[in-house]
């Protein structure tokens, strides 16, 4: 999985379809995956947006810390419920207090 997510050459489809036994060629795919229309996208000059590192590390260390406190309340969380305490919003006492905020984050993908 982490090899997948990490080739920005390969083509996804074929990727995927070796996974599963099967087989795919690139050629085949005309520009259907992210990487094969970055490909061209830079070959004709009209260029992609290069890839930028974001250290994501404090906004893990939040979502771990309502997990810890969902846990310790015994209070099952779905990921809606996840995502609404993060955000500041849902159940009082799952959500983060001198948080950062998620906006920042969600924006940058």
């Amino acid at each position: 999985m982490l090899s997948y997510c990490q080739d920005q050459k390969s083509c996804r489809r074929s990727l995927i379809g070796r996974h599963f036994g099967e087989s795919w060629n690139p050629t085949e795919c005309h520009e259907m995956c992210d990487n094969c229309k970055k490909t061209v996208n830079q070959v004709d000059g009209r260029g992609s947006s290069p890839l930028e590192e974001l250290d994501i590390t404090n906004y893990c260390l939040d979502i771990l810390k309502i997990l810890q406190q969902a846990a310790s309340l015994a209070e099952r969380v779905t990921a809606i419920k996840l995502v609404d305490a993060w955000c500041g919003k849902g159940q009082p006492s799952l959500r983060m207090r001198g948080r950062r905020s998620p906006g920042s984050f969600a924006r940058r993908l």
